[in-house]
């Protein structure tokens, strides 16, 4: 831990990440805290970029990361062959000898959720829509926090099936392929208490939800979230104007900020004035 009075080092490592939330969070959040933080956000091209980083901060006296798109999988895909687990860290911390790192993404979704006022252990059936880097932590915290669930896993290539279903404990985990058809099918027999999750960030790439796909699902009598924040998926907009209740990920990325400040400063702003800053700052 740093003396109360040094400056905490902290950024973002990503790609087409300038309009990030994250130092408008933690900035204010230290400024609540009263602590002095500097939190940058950092632009990598590739893969060697990201590993000198890596060193270059930890020799600069950074104390703590958050890592993002695309360098996220590039960093958990060298963790898994060392240790051979799924791995979705996305937040390191200096400890005594190297990086210590820790996934917010399972924990601040389940947070998050309870913030809009559901409970995660609720749910008996989940439909994701993507395989990426969130995904293993979605499923371990579904099977940490639901009794028996089921879940579908929809995606455009079968290269992690096999990988996600050895080292997942859930019994009833199936795999689909990301088409109009599996989706009416699925959403056709899934019962209420379902809970549909957007897990890509193909809208952010200029790769939305066909009209055709959205209504596919119109069926669909759950409770829908698209975990981005900021660029929300056609399905999102899909379901909000049919009256089916549609979520966002801001509760989660706010949650996900609380517990990368307690594992850095061991607390956290309080979660309504974080979501007033950004308001705030979005009204202007």
């Amino acid at each position: 831990m740093q003396d109360h009075n040094s400056i905490y080092r902290l950024c973002l490592l990503g790609k087409n990440i300038k309009s990030s939330l994250s130092p408008l969070i933690h900035d204010s959040s230290a400024h609540f805290l009263g602590k002095r933080c500097k939190y940058d956000i950092v632009e990598l091209e590739n893969e060697n970029d990201f590993n000198n980083f890596l060193q270059h901060f930890w020799d600069h006296n950074g104390y703590g990361l958050n890592i993002t798109t695309p360098f996220k999988e590039f960093f958990n895909s060298q963790k898994e062959q060392s240790k051979n687990h799924l791995s979705s860290i996305n937040t390191l911390v200096r400890a005594n000898q190297n990086w210590k790192g820790f996934s917010t993404d399972g924990p601040g979704f389940k947070r998050g959720l309870q913030q809009d006022g559901y409970k995660l252990e609720h749910f008996s059936h989940f439909i994701i829509l993507g395989n990426g880097g969130v995904v293993p932590s979605l499923l371990k915290t579904i099977e940490t926090s639901c009794t028996d669930p089921h879940v579908f896993i929809l995606r455009r290539n079968k290269d992690k099936d096999k990988k996600i279903q050895n080292k997942s404990l859930i019994k009833k985990l199936s795999f689909q392929s990301f088409k109009k058809e599996d989706l009416q099918k699925i959403t056709q027999t899934c019962p209420q208490n379902t809970l549909m999750i957007q897990a890509t960030n193909a809208p952010t790439l200029g790769e939305n939800f066909s009209s055709s796909f959205c209504l596919s699902g119109d069926k669909f009598k759950g409770v829908f979230i698209d975990l981005l924040y900021n660029h929300f998926s056609n399905l999102y907009f899909f379901y909000k104007e049919k009256g089916t209740k549609a979520l966002t990920g801001l509760p989660m990325l706010i949650e996900q900020a609380r517990l990368s400040q307690e594992i850095w400063w061991g607390e956290s702003a309080p979660y309504d004035y974080i979501r007033e800053s950004i308001l705030a700052t979005q009204q202007k």
